[in-house]
């Protein structure tokens, strides 16, 4: 927000300058220029969207962990800042009531035309209606325009009718009345941004004298016109409607500008336009594509520590090494399971949890910020490894060979072995010199049976297969207990067969 909040005080400060700069230049030029600021205001939300980020909370799904007392604390929840809240509902309560003001005076509008009574003699191209809650001539809408005069009109000189109606219509030739209503809708979105209020004003004082211009460029004389507008402003002043009546300030500015004989009157050409509506897109639209160096503050990283079953997990050692700098950071999962980092460094954070009985966990990288973000981790069961080596003595003497290694890696010791039946080693095996390690793939039941046997070692011999096979499948183990609940877990069990 700051960084649009900045980019919209450099755009309106330009257009600003700009104004000032060429204050003599064609009103249908200055009121391109402030259109173009208006649009730039509009879409600088939309272009200055903020990248997708990496989430911050992870839920990592797992196999049922192998230990964890139960613990009836539920996490507890980690609250949000208050002070961006705040700005927030603010904000709101300021736009919505910008915006319902806006949506009242248009409703206001709609009622006093639908009330208003049409011009006896029209001479314009678009309906004409008198109403006495009109105190000046005014238009609105934009696929069906229609041109709005006091009462009093219809007893005006035909010079002044003339003038007031043509002016009217160059603003619906110009799109004027579309225009305010998008220089209306950027007041509602930075309703406390003084610019965008003096914006919406220089663009409605320009678009005035543009019709003006257009008035004096059909002939009609700068005196003639300007006494013209005394008189209306004359006869407004006695309106109960003075909320639209125009200002003195108004007035003043453009009777001056009626008989300011050095002011360029003449409305650019089409090209002309084109050219400064390319221009100002290319002085403006650069400032959307800069982003302010952001400074964070310190940030905060907190998160849980669970088992499939829902257990918070106490004692938990907690890592957070930063991708980007050279920190790492340590914490200790409390009784409840959780753990918390504070005044980290801004920057992308892999989190590491080990505890006794699982597997390490490790997190996706999280972006930490000013603010504070959040991790609710899941462990995984650890994996349980038996190994059993079967000799036999050798019939004939073979040269020495590098022995089979297995290499075992991040398993942990999960349950048990009560009853061990070791594999024989089978004759014909042996009379042929046969060795070699058969690893077998099992899951232990509640009841501690080894099911499932899967062979992993595809180039074993089937006999010593055959062996190992039948000599697992007989073992019993202490069932896993996780709560207090029996459950399953995968074991892998080496069988190696050497001779003598």
């Amino acid at each position: 927000m700051i960084d649009i909040l900045a980019k919209l005080t450099a755009v309106l400060l330009l257009a600003l300058i700009a104004d000032a700069l060429f204050r003599r230049s064609p009103a249908a030029l200055l009121h391109r220029l402030w259109t173009g600021a208006i649009i730039c205001a509009l879409i600088l939300p939309f272009v200055h969207l903020p990248q997708r980020a990496e989430a911050n909370t992870i839920y990592v799904l797992a196999a049922a962990p192998l230990e964890a007392a139960p613990i009836s604390q539920a996490p507890a929840s980690i609250p949000l800042a208050t002070l961006p809240g705040i700005l927030f509902a603010c904000w709101t309560a300021g736009a919505v009531l910008v915006a319902l003001r806006a949506a009242f005076g248009l409703f206001q509008i709609w009622r006093i035309t639908r009330a208003a009574s049409p011009l006896p003699t029209p001479t314009a191209p678009v309906p004409i209606v008198l109403s006495s809650a009109i105190p000046v001539p005014m238009t609105w809408g934009v696929r069906r325009p229609v041109i709005l005069l006091p009462t009093g009109a219809s007893e005006w000189p035909d010079s002044r009718l003339r003038s007031a109606i043509a002016h009217e219509v160059a603003h619906i030739e110009r799109r004027d009345w579309l225009v305010q209503m998008f220089a209306l809708a950027v007041c509602s979105v930075y309703w406390f941004h003084p610019l965008a209020w003096l914006a919406a004003r220089r663009l409605s004082s320009h678009a005035e004298h543009a019709c003006d211009d257009r008035v004096l460029l059909s002939g009609t004389t700068p005196a003639d016109y300007a006494a013209d507008l005394v008189e209306i402003a004359r006869d407004a002043r006695t309106s109960s409607a003075a909320a639209l009546a125009m200002s003195a300030h108004d007035l003043e500015a453009r009777v001056c500008s009626l008989l300011d004989d050095h002011r360029a009157r003449r409305s650019p050409g089409r090209l002309a336009l084109a050219l400064a509506s390319l221009a100002a897109v290319l002085c403006l639209a650069p400032l959307a594509a800069i982003r302010l160096a952001a400074q964070p503050g310190p940030g905060r990283l907190a998160g849980t520590v669970q088992d499939a079953s829902g257990a918070m997990v106490p004692g938990a050692s907690v890592g957070a090494e930063n991708l980007d700098g050279d920190n790492q950071e340590a914490a200790v999962s409390d009784d409840a399971g959780h753990f918390r980092f504070a005044g980290l460094p801004a920057g992308r954070y892999r989190i590491t949890i080990q505890a006794r009985g699982f597997k390490p966990f490790h997190s996706s990288p999280i972006t930490v910020g000013a603010g504070e973000a959040s991790l609710a981790a899941t462990l995984q069961l650890g994996g349980v490894f038996e190994q059993v080596q079967v000799t036999a003595p050798r019939s004939s003497p073979l040269p020495p060979r590098t022995p089979l290694r297995i290499r075992v890696g991040g398993n942990v010791q999960a349950t048990r072995l009560l009853q061990r039946v070791n594999p024989a080693y089978p004759a014909h095996a042996a009379a042929a010199g046969v060795e070699g390690t058969v690893l077998l793939n099992a899951v232990i039941g509640t009841d501690g049976v080894p099911r499932s046997l899967t062979v992993l070692s595809k180039s074993a011999d089937s006999e010593l297969v055959a062996a190992a096979q039948d000599a697992v499948s007989r073992w019993l183990y202490q069932p896993v207990l996780l709560n207090g609940v029996p459950v399953e877990v995968v074991t892998t069990v080496a069988v190696t067969f050497r001779l003598n």
